[in-house]
């Protein structure tokens, strides 16, 4: 009995409730919707949780005990320069005030709704938060006070935001960054479109996942502005620092971000990107990089992307000075799949800027002078591979090829300049030929001699050969020379045809030392020697 008539209860207090003209109220979803209805007050809700009343004529925002069941308040696009919250409104989770008139927010305005996780506050005017003002907001988990005129962030002003996550602070006057001591469980903050000039020691905490502080006039990062004083690795996985004032690559701040996935340096005022910007050992889990619109960036060094095994996406276009990309300047990225670099000055692009091309599935060159010679034979041969997500780059020259897109060029069409260096499309396979070429001779070569001298290759091989000997055998006026003897004629004796030529040798006898002849020995005959023999003795 009890389940039909609380229902019955419901239904008949909504049925009671009395619409507000010119509103919609849907019972299924507990909504009233005034969007629209030139409203100059806030009407009663009822038991409906939902209120909308954007874009009305409100100059303030009162809720009481007869908004009790409201859970959701939108009053955005409004005048209301003023707020009273004057009832325990135990069940208000959610209040949108932007784009009001609101200059000031004290603490006391929001002692009532202790439960609320969101308060949007954005594109009002206030100029100034008080310490502590939000300190009763303990479950507040998102907070936006982003297009205000605050100038600064008193130390206090966040205090007892203990589970706040997300923090919107974009389009202000702030000249540095706000104290974040008390919001230990912040992992978004948005400093978009404000007057950032430096990134000081520890700006962020360690939990920061999420920052933006693009559109500001930083000109210096610390290297340690994005680690915390508990000397952690942080964990910021998303970082937009697109159009600053920096001058170079800030690679000593940026190093410790080993969990960096997106990073947007696009707009600053870089003139190189150089080796080792952007390595696999730093930055292992990275996967985007936008350097979009970079007025000064004229080349790209080899090693500026080496080893970056996760990376998918580098958007590199709209640079008007860019006209070099070294080779190997991309080396090392297995899995990239986007390359866009349109928009540049790019004459030429030789193969080798990038390692690997097979997971590319999307190549885009276009808007760049490109010179179609033979050099771009390659591009034109990806291009033709690749789907219609890469479209075809246009000539710029030589004349008689402008505006026609690279692809539908003939090969038989694009020139080359033979007074310049060796054309880089056919070096390699020149190369490779060369060596090729110089091998296969070797090999002729070499297997020429070893025939030839196949049979005093196979004598020598055999085990136990007198190796000198066998030489002296052959070669004696060679064996004389050796020894300062004069030149003579040697002879062995007739061999044992049953005995290997191993066994002949030369005695030491057979051999005299040479001792030069004076004018009257040369003339008179010499004796028989006793025990000589001029022959070699058979052993």
């Amino acid at each position: 009995m009890y389940r039909l008539f609380f229902p019955f209860i419901f239904l008949s207090i909504t049925w009671a409730f009395e619409c507000p003209s010119d509103c919609t109220c849907d019972v299924d979803v507990s909504s009233i919707n005034c969007l629209s209805a030139n409203l100059t007050s806030i009407p009663t809700t009822g038991s409906y949780a939902l209120l909308d009343v954007r874009h009305n004529n409100l100059t303030s925002l009162t809720l009481g005990s007869e908004h009790s069941s409201l859970e959701i308040v939108d009053a955005s696009d409004n005048s209301i320069d003023h707020v009273s919250i004057s009832f325990n409104l135990a069940k208000v989770h959610r209040i949108h005030l932007h784009r009001n008139a609101i200059t000031s927010i004290e603490r006391s305005l929001w002692v009532n709704v202790l439960v609320l996780d969101l308060l949007d506050l954005a594109d009002n005017l206030i100029s100034s938060v008080a310490d502590e003002t939000f300190a009763d907001l303990e479950v507040l988990e998102s907070l936006d006070l982003s297009g205000n005129q605050l100038r600064e962030l008193r130390p206090r002003a966040l205090s007892g935001l203990l589970s706040l996550r997300t923090l919107n602070l974009e389009r202000n006057q702030l000249m540095s960054v706000p104290s974040l001591a008390h919001v230990p469980q912040l992992i978004s903050l948005n400093l978009r479109h404000n007057q950032l000039v430096t990134l000081p020691t520890f700006s962020f905490g360690r939990q920061i996942q999420v920052l933006s502080v693009a559109h500001n006039q930083i000109v210096q990062i610390t290297p340690s502005a994005f680690q915390s004083d508990e000397s952690l690795i942080p964990q910021l996985t998303k970082l937009d620092m697109q159009h600053n004032q920096l001058q170079s690559f800030p690679a000593a701040a940026l190093s410790c971000l080993r969990h960096l996935q997106v990073v947007d340096l696009s707009g600053n005022l870089f003139e190189e990107l150089p080796a080792g910007s952007f390595n696999g050992v730093m930055f292992s889990r990275l996967h985007t990089v936008f350097l979009n619109g970079m007025p000064q960036l004229e080349v790209i060094k080899e090693g500026a992307f080496n080893a970056l095994h996760s990376v998918r996406s580098l958007q590199i276009n709209s640079c008007p000075q860019l006209s070099s990309i070294e080779p190997g300047a991309i080396a090392n990225c297995p899995n990239l799949m986007q390359l866009d670099l349109h928009a540049c000055a790019l004459t030429n692009l030789t193969a080798d800027v990038l390692s690997d091309w097979a997971s590319m599935s999307s190549f885009d060159m276009r808007f760049n002078p490109i010179h179609c010679d033979c050099q771009l034979f390659w591009l034109k041969d990806r291009l033709s591979a690749l789907s219609a997500s890469s479209p075809s780059p246009k000539c710029a020259s030589p004349e008689s090829l402008h505006g026609r897109p690279l692809t539908q060029v003939p090969r038989s069409s694009m020139p080359c300049n033979s007074s310049s260096q060796v054309d880089e499309y056919f070096e390699d396979r020149i190369m490779i030929a060369i060596f090729t070429s110089t091998c296969l001779l070797l090999l002729i070569v070499g297997g020429s001699l070893m025939y030839k001298y196949r049979h005093s290759m196979c004598e020598q091989s055999q085990p136990g050969v007198d190796v000198y000997s066998y030489f002296v055998y052959h070669n004696p006026n060679r064996m004389a020379r050796h020894h300062n003897i004069p030149p003579r004629k040697l002879q062995a004796k007739p061999r044992d045809p049953n005995r290997s030529l191993r066994h002949v040798t030369w005695s030491a006898t057979d051999i005299e030392p040479y001792r030069p002849k004076s004018k009257s020995e040369s003339q008179a005959p010499k004796p028989p020697s006793a025990g000589k023999t001029d022959t070699p003795t058979a052993v």
